[in-house]
């Protein structure tokens, strides 16, 4: 299928209506830790009006019920507040993956817009536990953005919040 030449594919039922859109490429970050920001550079987005185009190609080609975004961070594509909500309108579920806590701090919307999505889980970057090893990773969190973002994510119902750590050995 065109739309699905690279992607794997296991069998199963739960896959069949199920594709991955995507909606950008790299990370516009340079946490030290991580190829994606350097490896593939320069971050660059596909705009919403031509992502939610394929998504409903897909579903017409594919007959898709849900649709899941495909980005490192969905949170820091610049169309993310217009996207979600269009394509929630064409499919009965929009999956998001991981994203960054200093963009939950910076936008505390966007917590609003993934539980209006359905989204009750949340799975977040934090990768050093305290400031110091933060910005030895060169992660640009600090502790007020965290618990900026955690304030604004315990203000809704959630189910689980997933948190990613790196053992660097400077803890």
């Amino acid at each position: 299928n065109q739309y699905k030449p690279f992607e794997p594919m296991v069998p199963g039922e739960e896959v069949a209506a199920v594709a991955s859109l995507h909606i950008s490429e790299g990370c516009p970050s340079f946490c030290s830790f991580c190829a994606e920001s350097f490896a593939r550079k320069p971050y660059r987005e596909v705009p919403g009006t031509l992502a939610v185009k394929q998504a409903l190609a897909m579903k017409a080609a594919l007959g898709l019920e849900e649709i899941e975004l495909f980005s490192f961070n969905f949170n820091n594509h610049t169309d993310v507040h217009r996207l979600i909500p269009e394509l929630a309108q064409q499919f009965d579920r929009v999956g998001l993956k991981s994203q960054r806590f200093d963009a939950l701090a910076s936008d505390p919307e966007l917590v609003g817009l993934m539980r209006q999505v359905g989204k009750s889980s949340i799975t977040c970057g934090l990768e050093g536990i305290s400031d110091r090893v933060r910005s030895y990773l060169q992660k640009g969190l600090s502790t007020e953005q965290l618990q900026e973002a955690l304030v604004t994510m315990m203000r809704e119902p959630l189910r689980e919040l997933k948190v990613f750590l790196i053992a660097s050995g400077v803890e």
